[in-house]
């Protein structure tokens, strides 16, 4: 996978740097363009691998997903994905540690941290 992004980074540079010949404001423009499409599909990722942590921490907890309410504000994030998370169930707060290996998490441990039901509490 290390070689892969290389050789596309490899390219992208070149890329960039052969546009910047023939034109500097295309090549601004491209720049400009090649920025918000990596915004973008980082955001489209982490959502896509945010639906598949909910699905599993659902089926661990043998819930459905409506049940799962995330805490946003204690969210931790890399560079690579999510790296912890903080869930609220019916069956209580959970803290998922996230485990990756080259960037695609591999598995998840859930942590228990209290057994309020929080749906009952929320009127969820």
């Amino acid at each position: 996978m290390g070689a892969e992004i290389l050789m596309v980074l490899g390219l992208t540079v070149g890329l960039i740097v052969a546009i910047f010949r023939l034109s500097p404001i295309v090549g601004i423009v491209f720049l400009i363009m090649l920025l918000i499409g990596i915004v973008v599909f980082s955001h489209y990722i982490r959502k896509e691998e945010l639906t598949e942590l909910k699905g599993v921490i659902a089926h661990n907890l043998s819930i459905s997903q409506e049940e799962m309410l995330f805490d946003v504000e204690r969210m931790k994030k890399s560079f690579l994905g999510w790296k912890k998370l903080y869930v609220f169930t019916s069956k209580g707060e959970f803290e998922v540690n996230i485990h990756r290996d080259n960037g695609e998490w591999v598995g998840i441990d859930l942590i228990s941290i209290s057994n309020v039901n929080y749906t009952k509490e929320l009127n969820y």
